[in-house]
């Protein structure tokens, strides 16, 4: 909805003063077509190791998790912890939310690696983890699937055990980019942070902009930079480029430094000023996450209503790591956050 000549005083014919978007219909998610080539499977005392197209995975056999991915010798990701648990944001603090991410905050920074498995298969080859969690509360498993032209299925899946847990509060993976990677590209919501409670403000786009530019400074610091209803993202710097396409939509998030530096700390003793890109970049990826609430900031009214929060049940989500060819890019020369037009 846009003003005509002398409708709104002040505001100039043409301003845009109300908009909205509606879906006309579901489309599934573009197959992805395998490349016939063969995976070198290399199983050695301390790694597993998957080859193909210039692209490496080397996974390391005690914890499960990603030594790196990379491209031509260049790392794009390594890490991929489970993560069940969010830097608590001022909502979170007054209401019971706190209290019941503890045991999740616990089983993201302690689990144990139950099984480890590799093997060729018929589209190329696949390394299986299986954790289990707080003493036998629940089970996370990844399966990393290698394809002929080097890029990367990922599958995950979060099962409870105890039906006394409290839901987590998000369900993701959380891998860690090196500091060259500096700009990041995505199609969905957009521009600014979006949650699953906070996002009609948020137009489904294509986007584009600093990694340095997506966390919002808080007075406190806090969760933030979450995209929702995101259907791939992009993340380039340094010559290289990592595309991660959901399945279908996910959360996902980039940040320029460690996600550890958003947690609670004791108070006057961290402040968002003294956040700065430094170190690895974080990529979160989540299948489910809470909103973020608000009603109160007090009491058990200000948590987020029923249909914004996950469940305690299984959750399943998937995505694809495809490697390409990216700019040679730096923070100082990627453009502002802003919208493409799409066919």
């Amino acid at each position: 909805a846009h003003t005509r000549v002398g409708t709104v005083p002040l505001l100039p014919a043409g301003y845009r003063v109300g908009w909205e978007q509606f879906a006309l219909y579901s489309s599934p998610a573009m197959p992805h077509q395998s490349v016939p080539s063969m995976v070198q499977l290399k199983q050695e005392a301390e790694q597993i190791r998957l080859s193909a197209a210039g692209a490496v995975l080397t996974i390391d056999r005690t914890t499960g998790l990603v030594v790196s991915y990379a491209k031509d010798g260049a790392v794009l990701v390594k890490g991929g912890q489970p993560n069940f648990f969010r830097a608590e944001t001022d909502n979170d603090l007054g209401t019971p939310t706190q209290s019941q991410q503890k045991p999740w905050k616990a089983m993201t920074e302690q689990r144990w690696l139950r099984r480890i498995d590799a093997r060729q298969t018929s589209a190329g080859a696949v390394v299986e983890v299986d954790y289990g969690l707080g003493g036998g509360a629940a089970s996370f498993t990844a399966r990393y699937t290698m394809e002929g032209d080097g890029s990367l299925a990922v599958a995950a899946e979060l099962i409870p055990l105890k039906d006394d847990l409290p839901p987590p509060t998000r369900v993701g993976l959380w891998y860690s980019f090196p500091a060259s990677t500096s700009t990041v590209q995505w199609y969905g919501r957009g521009p600014h942070e979006t949650y699953v409670d906070r996002k009609t403000s948020a137009a489904i786009g294509l986007w584009r902009g600093a990694i340095a530019d997506q966390n919002h400074d808080y007075m406190r610091p806090q969760d933030t930079g979450n995209k929702v209803d995101v259907r791939w993202m992009e993340l380039t710097g340094g010559g290289t480029g990592l595309r991660i396409s959901g399945d279908g939509p996910l959360m996902m998030n980039a940040l320029a430094f460690p996600y550890t530096d958003l947690y609670r700390r004791p108070p006057g003793t961290w402040k968002s000023s003294d956040i700065v890109p430094h170190g690895d970049g974080s990529l979160l990826i989540d299948g489910a996450q809470w909103g973020v609430g608000g009603d109160t900031a007090w009491d058990v009214y200000g948590q987020p209503h029923m249909q914004y929060r996950t469940r305690l049940e299984p959750t399943r989500f998937s995505f694809r790591f495809t490697p390409f060819s990216g700019p040679g890019t730096n923070a100082g020369e990627a453009q502002p956050a802003q919208a493409t037009q799409l066919p």
